[in-house]
């Protein structure tokens, strides 16, 4: 979808959680919030976050917005983002 919207082929490159740390450690984000971020796709890669709540509706006053709505309505960010 985000290839898509960018006009631009985007692959997904998984990376080894080690990898991750050492990358995030790169860009200074603290130990603490690594590992967070870790633990938060951990849960993604299993399914965890596949599913949107019935909270969102509730909320935000609106439904979810579909990802390739969202990826269509920022394709100038994703042109940008993949630009450089």
């Amino acid at each position: 979808m985000i290839s898509t919207a960018s006009g631009r082929a985007v692959r997904y490159v998984p990376l080894e959680e080690d990898d991750a740390r050492e990358r995030l450690g790169q860009v200074g984000l603290s130990d603490e919030r690594i590992e967070r971020l870790i633990r938060f796709y951990r849960l993604v890669r299993v399914g965890e976050a596949s599913s949107v709540s019935p909270s969102v509706r509730e909320i935000l006053n609106r439904p979810a917005t579909p990802f390739e709505d969202f990826a269509q309505r920022h394709a100038a960010l994703w042109r940008a983002a993949v630009d450089r």
